[in-house]
Order: C-alpha cells, then sequence, then structure tokens
C-alpha cells in the first residue's frame, strides 16, 4: 500500500536556506528507479519521483509559469534562481488530453500553494500502471548547493530539498 507522501514543494526562506517542497502527495521513488535515463542519470538537473495518492499539483514555489507541455502533462516553473520541471507520467503520448484539466497558463504568475493541475488518477494508472509524477530542479546558476531530506514519505508541509 502506497504511503501519503508528498504534497506541496514550497519554496520559503529559512536561515538563508531555499527550500523546496513537494507539490504531489504520494510516495517517493529515488530518481535512480524511475525508467527514464534522463531522470535517473539527472541529466536535465537533480530528480525525484513520487508514485501520487492524490488528483491535485500545488505550485511548489512562487514563479512563473514559463512552458506547459502541449500534451498538458508536464509544466516548468521558474524564479530568479532555478526552475522547477513537473511531470505528470512519462509515457505522454498514450495519455488523453482529457485525462489533465490545467488551472494556469504560461506567463501566470503562481504562489505557493496555488491549485496548477488536476488529474484523473485513475483513468492515467489504468493507461500506465507504473504512472509516476516527477520534479526536476534545473539550476539557473552553476554553483549552487543542494541537498535531498533524508525520509521516505513527505507530506505538503515536508521539505524535499535544500539550495
Amino acid at each position: 500500500m502506497f504511503k501519503k507522501l508528498i504534497a506541496f514543494i514550497d519554496y520559503l526562506t529559512f536561515n538563508e536556506q531555499s527550500r523546496v517542497l513537494s507539490p504531489f502527495a504520494g510516495t517517493l521513488i529515488p530518481s535512480k528507479l524511475i525508467n527514464n535515463v534522463n531522470i535517473a542519470h539527472n541529466v536535465i538537473g537533480i530528480s525525484i519521483g513520487v508514485i501520487p495518492s492524490s488528483n491535485e499539483v500545488r505550485a511548489p514555489i512562487n514563479g512563473q509559469i514559463k512552458k506547459i507541455s502541449r500534451y498538458h502533462n508536464g509544466l516548468t516553473i521558474s524564479n530568479e534562481t532555478f526552475s522547477l520541471i513537473l511531470n505528470f507520467g512519462l509515457l505522454r503520448d498514450k495519455y488523453p488530453l482529457s485525462a489533465f484539466n490545467l488551472k494556469v497558463k504560461e506567463g501566470d504568475n503562481v504562489k505557493v500553494g496555488d491549485l496548477l493541475l488536476t488529474f484523473d488518477r485513475e483513468d492515467l494508472f489504468r493507461i500506465d500502471r507504473n504512472f509516476i509524477c516527477t520534479l526536476t530542479l534545473k539550476q539557473k546558476k552553476s554553483v549552487i548547493g543542494y541537498g535531498f531530506g533524508s525520509f521516505k514519505s513527505v507530506d505538503f508541509n515536508s521539505v524535499l530539498i535544500n539550495i
């Protein structure tokens, strides 16, 4: 049974560190276990996966929606320091557009906790038994340190990444 974990990645400043909480609720999966070479090997940036237990995706940082996938199963949120790439499933060609209900558009400014999207979790799991959501941190500056929290489960207030 999946444990409830992630839920709302949040960019907060605390002791001069940026914190990313979770946009998803679900079970954490290390990137090396994700069946996608770019994510498993952190080619684009550091990544983490979540088997979702909820059908909502919330804004993990204050920022701007820079890009939305034409399949509606991915988007990029950016601030001055970094971008977060959120993917909702990795078999984009197999998912119907009707499975994703976008609540934002490119260019929108969002605040932590804003609802970005809902999806038909049951339908997506029928189509893709390995349906997983991913978050990838893409840094804009080359020298930014980061560290992951050491836990197996998170909720909406859990810190996933310290930057």
